[in-house]
Formats: structure tokens, C-alpha cells, sequence
């Protein structure tokens, strides 16, 4: 918006729980606001009312709250996340052996005392009333937009969307130029990425259980870990060295993209075992990368990129393949996911949406 779209009089509003943004500089902004999530309901009034137009990037329990307690004649729109929704839906998102990790670290224990039993319910009592009062819901694929209709009584109208890309062009470019050097110089171990972040719906232990049998050959599990459940992320690190040893390498700290690019871009294949509609930045990126990509192909995820004509191949089918097949790799089709994503995915696809949108 900053740089497209200055013409435009925006706010940006940034809600925390404290004041320590770890990957957020407002400094340089004079048009960002952070905001304490237990101190937001007046400023952030203040605020709403001089709106036309409100944009939530994420749909959290303070704003469906806010929303429901408040007259706002702007018009309110919402970019689906994921995890702002899927949470509440009656979707399982854990596969067995994730579920029984989950169960044992105790990580989704039930609600005791009949107060947070009440405040849970009062939440999803404002969630479902501030869905109702939403206009618009914007994703890239109407998939998602009917999961919330399937799920949620709402009139809000689909409106395609996409996000800027990730990664720039150009870092992907540079790395895309390391890697050709470093496989021209050194011998390389077959290097497979799973999943995205420390969160339970990578489904790691599920896939680290698929990839076991091929623990001898000449690999490398790299495992994003800079962010999600600590406890959980610690048993994954224990569980991925027992089972992997030396070969499992966890990202624990958080990578600026230029790193980020030039990891993905080191990459074989990448595994992406979610049940829901995850890590759609890192999904794009590898596409740029002319990487394989395995997801669920029960998903949204896939039916979208299917639609637009790329091609992926189902987490499912890894423990029927044989090590060459899971890695072997189709140049047309990864040149011809690369050529769609730039298509798709462009900067430019991004804006035209976005102009769409504040000009309507």
C-alpha cells in the first residue's frame, strides 16, 4: 500500500501483546500504530470511525469482540489466514502420530473452570456474530471463501486477493545462481524440506515416519523451526535426531528472506504435510524455485494451484515410492510451474486486485 498505493490515506494497525515487535520496524512509518491488545477498544474506535474501509489481516478474538460491541458504518473486509478459521471449524488438522504427540505433550488440554469455559464459548459467540457483519472475504481461490459459508452464516461477498510475493524476484534470481555453483563444485546430499514453521498442523512426526526407511541414503531433513510451540518444537528437534541423527537439521532461528530465498534454494523436494490451507509464501517461493512440491491433495491448496495449472504431487503417495521416485523430477513441469507462478504470483497480479479492490 506504501509503495503502490500512496495515494490512498491508510492507517496500518498493529495489535501485540507488548510492545516488542520481533519482526515489525514501525519506526520509519508515520502512518503505523501498535496497539495493546488489552488496551485497544477506545483508540482503536478513535481510529475506525474516520474509516471508510477496514482491512483485518487475520481475524483475532479481541476483533470479532470489537466488532460485535460497535456501531462501524465502514465497510469491513477480511483476508483469510487460515488458522483465524480452521480452528473453529469441525476439520481435524492433526494426523495420528502428530495427534498423539500433541495428546501426550499436553499441548490442546481441555479448558477446566467453568470461567474459561465461559470465555471460550463467549468467543465463539463474537466470532460467529462479527463473521455474520463482515462484507468481504479475500483469498486467491473461492475453495476457501466456501469453507466459510459452509461453516459460518455470512452474506459477505468473495473477492479475489493475493499478497505480494514472499521472496523478491531478485533474491530468488541470486539464489537460484548459488545453488547452480555449489552443484557444479561439490557433491551435494539430497536435501528434503518439511513442513514450515514449529506448529502441530506440519504434521512432522507423520512424515518423519514416511521418510524413515530412506534414513541410510545420502540426505539432509531440513525442518523450519524458528516460530510455533516451544514445547512442541523441542520434542521435534529430539524426535528428528533420534530418528535421523546427524541428517536432521532444524532451522531454530529466524532466517531475513535473502537467507530464507537461498535455503529453498538448496532444496530437492519440499513436503508440505498440512490438512488445511498452510504455508502458501514458502509453497509460492519453491515454485519460483523450480522445486518438487508434495502437499495433501484433499486440499484447497491443491485444487487452486490445479486450477491454474500447476502441478504437485500428493504427501499421500510417499511411502509407496522408492527413493529415486520421490526425488526423480520432471523438468517441463517444474519450468512450466515456475512460468505460471510468475504469471499468478507477479507483483503486478497482486496490485491489479488490490486496485480492484480500493476503487470499487
Amino acid at each position: 500500500m506504501q509503495k503502490n498505493f500512496n495515494e490512498i490515506k491508510s492507517v496500518f494497525i498493529i495489535i501485540s501483546k507488548d510492545r516488542n515487535l520481533k519482526y515489525v520496524d514501525i519506526k520509519n512509518y508515520t502512518n503505523t500504530k501498535l496497539l495493546l491488545e488489552h488496551k485497544i477498544e477506545n483508540e482503536l474506535l478513535r481510529y475506525v470511525k474516520k474509516c471508510d474501509r477496514i482491512f483485518i489481516h487475520y481475524l483475532r478474538n479481541d476483533e470479532c469482540e470489537f466488532i460485535c460491541k460497535n456501531k462501524i458504518k465502514a465497510k469491513i473486509y477480511w483476508a483469510l489466514w487460515g488458522s483465524d478459521y480452521y480452528q473453529y471449524i469441525t476439520k481435524d488438522l492433526l494426523q495420528p502420530y502428530t495427534k498423539r504427540i500433541v495428546k501426550n505433550l499436553k499441548l490442546n488440554r481441555k479448558v477446566i473452570s467453568i470461567k474459561e469455559q465461559y470465555k471460550k464459548y463467549k468467543y465463539i459467540m463474537y466470532r460467529k456474530k462479527a463473521i455474520q457483519r463482515i462484507d468481504y472475504i479475500l483469498c486467491a481461490h473461492p475453495a476457501e471463501y466456501h469453507i466459510i459459508t459452509r461453516y459460518f452464516k455470512t452474506n459477505a461477498r468473495f473477492v479475489p486477493f493475493l499478497y505480494p510475493t514472499p521472496v523478491n524476484q531478485q533474491i530468488v534470481e541470486m539464489s537460484t545462481q548459488l545453488e547452480t555453483k555449489i552443484k557444479h563444485n561439490i557433491k551435494q546430499d539430497f536435501k528434503i524440506l518439511v513442513g514450515n514453521s514449529g506448529n502441530p498442523t506440519n504434521n512432522h512426526a507423520d512424515i518423519f515416519e514416511k521418510l524413515y526407511r530412506h534414513r541410510h541414503e545420502n540426505i539432509k531433513i531440513i525442518v523450519p523451526l524458528s516460530y510455533g510451540d516451544e514445547k512442541y518444537i523441542k520434542h521435534i528437534i529430539k524426535l528428528g535426531k533420534k530418528l535421523f541423527g546427524k541428517k536432521f537439521v532444524p532451522l531454530t532461528q529466524f532466517l531475513d528472506p535473502h537467507q530464507y530465498a537461498n535455503t529453498l534454494s538448496q532444496i530437492d523436494i519440499a513436503i508440505m504435510n498440512h490438512n488445511r490451507q498452510q504455508a502458501i509464501g514458502n509453497i509460492i517461493t519453491l515454485l519460483y524455485l523450480k522445486k518438487k512440491i508434495f502437499i495433501n491433495h484433499s486440499l484447497t491448496t491443491h485444487t487452486f494451484l490445479e486450477d491454474i495449472g500447476i502441478k504437485t504431487y500428493d504427501c499421500n503417495t510417499i511411502q509407496n515410492l522408492t527413493f529415486e521416485q520421490m526425488l526423480s523430477i520432471d523438468n517441463s513441469i517444474l519450468d512450466n510451474n515456475k512460468n505460471v507462478a510468475e504469471q499468478f504470483f507477479s507483483d503486478y497480479t497482486s496490485k491489479k486486485y488490490m486496485r480492484k479492490i480500493i476503487t470499487s
